[in-house]
């Protein structure tokens, strides 16, 4: 099964946030965290915050979607 990239970044920024204060979250932390380099992060997602976006829209999106399944 392919690895789905942006979720393995934002599977790291998960990790690391409950490791570290967000303000202090860093890119090289996450790439760190993945092993993957900068390139690959920034091919993915703008920046940080564009990562929070995402994380936040697949989070609710999934959680409509259990809503309505049940």
């Amino acid at each position: 099964m392919p690895v789905d990239m942006k979720e393995k970044i934002a599977e790291a920024a998960r990790k690391l946030v409950m490791e570290k204060n967000v303000k202090k979250l860093t890119v090289k932390d996450i790439v760190e965290e993945c092993k993957i380099t900068r390139q690959a992060f920034y091919y993915h997602f703008e920046d940080i915050p564009a990562l929070f976006r995402w994380i936040l829209e697949k989070d609710t999106e999934r959680l409509f979607n259990e809503v309505r399944a049940q």
